[in-house]
């Protein structure tokens, strides 16, 4: 879908909607109300929505650029943005299939009851990246199948394992 539309959003696009919501997001990642969060995550999606991962890399440079040379940026909210931002493990096509594939094992007649929700979940969870998530599965394969399961609220889920627990989104 990023694919599709990439071309639709510049790069000059996006440095001009890093420049007019800026203060706010740096606001939000401070503020310790939800609702304010809210607000604003419904604004970003629109743009990241459409960003192939060349244009969302132009979006974290810049926007790291930014928080870096900010001097009213809350010290902990840049540095935790910025290493949140600094991601190595880019992910693939490759990675929604074991994304995929990690839901049908975690959750196997979520498709069939409500294919919407397991296809959010997928989305979500392909973005861990590639390493993350073959490391994921490994671990999905090796427990028992009555000890898999989500656990979280909303935008908050985890895979549970025997090894481990795994952030979903």
């Amino acid at each position: 879908e990023a694919a599709n539309e990439d071309t639709l959003i510049t790069g000059d696009m996006i440095r001009e909607y890093i420049d007019r919501y800026y203060v706010l997001l740096r606001d939000v990642l401070s503020s310790p109300d939800p609702k304010v969060w809210d607000a604003y995550e419904y604004q970003s999606q629109q743009l990241i929505s459409v960003c192939s991962i060349q244009k969302i890399d132009l979006f974290r440079t810049y926007l790291a650029s930014k928080m870096d040379s900010d001097p009213t940026c809350p010290y902990y909210v840049k540095k935790t943005f910025l290493n949140f931002l600094n991601i190595k493990d880019v992910p693939t096509v490759n990675d929604e299939e074991t994304a995929e594939e990690i839901m049908d094992l975690v959750c196997p007649d979520l498709k069939k009851h409500s294919e919407e929700v397991w296809r959010a979940l997928v989305n979500s969870l392909k973005w861990r990246g590639g390493d993350t998530l073959k490391e994921t599965l490994e671990q999905v394969k090796k427990t028992p199948k009555e000890k898999r399961h989500l656990r979280g609220r909303e935008s908050c889920l985890f895979i549970e394992t025997d090894e481990g627990v795994h952030y979903v989104g």
